[in-house]
């Protein structure tokens, strides 16, 4: 997989030291899509190899069936 882009690494670092005292990560992503399931994954990734004594919580939205115009969604 490859690594997330050096901007969004920047932004992350930069939120992160302007926190007065960091203790966790809350995620919501999407698992479909490039940005849900890809940029998801990176991020996770980013955040256990990075921050891996921070906790990370995430929390997943998948699409309704029968509710997208979306041919390949389940």
């Amino acid at each position: 997989m490859e690594a997330m882009e050096p901007g969004q690494v920047d932004i992350l670092r930069r939120e992160s030291e302007a926190s007065d005292k960091l203790e966790s990560f809350m995620l919501t992503h999407s698992v479909r899509g490039g940005t849900g399931s890809e940029l998801g994954s990176r991020l996770l990734e980013h955040l256990n190899e990075e921050y891996f004594k921070k906790m990370v919580q995430t929390y997943s939205v998948f699409p309704v069936k029968g509710e997208s115009n979306v041919v390949v969604e389940p």
